[in-house]
């Protein structure tokens, strides 16, 4: 009777340790993805404002142009061993814009 408690009791243990690794890293994952989201963005924003390219209705941005005109590098691209490339496409509703991302990364 008493093994049979050690086991369970040890199967509870493994499991809620494994469950907290894998949220945690999880977590690291989606903050770093955040992150990179958010240097596109505000490189896009600064690229936009420079060459006052705001649209009227929407415009694509691709990682290419920002790379070209040196408001981003490939460093800053990088995410999880990887090197992503997007497009961006900023659209215009009424008095701000909303931003959306396609966001590719290829293992090198």
């Amino acid at each position: 009777m008493n093994n049979k408690i050690i086991i369970i009791w040890s199967i509870i243990i493994f499991g809620l340790i494994t469950t907290i690794y894998i949220i945690g890293i999880n977590n690291n994952r989606t903050k770093e993805y955040n992150l990179l989201k958010e240097k596109i963005k505000n490189s896009t924003i600064e690229y936009l404002n420079d060459y006052n390219l705001w649209p009227e209705k929407d415009i694509t941005v691709k990682t290419d142009e920002l790379i070209d005109n040196s408001y981003l590098t490939e460093e800053d691209l990088k995410y999880n061993n990887s090197i992503c490339t997007a497009y961006i496409t900023i659209t215009k509703d009424n008095l701000d814009y909303t931003y959306k991302y396609d966001i590719n990364c290829t293992y090198k």
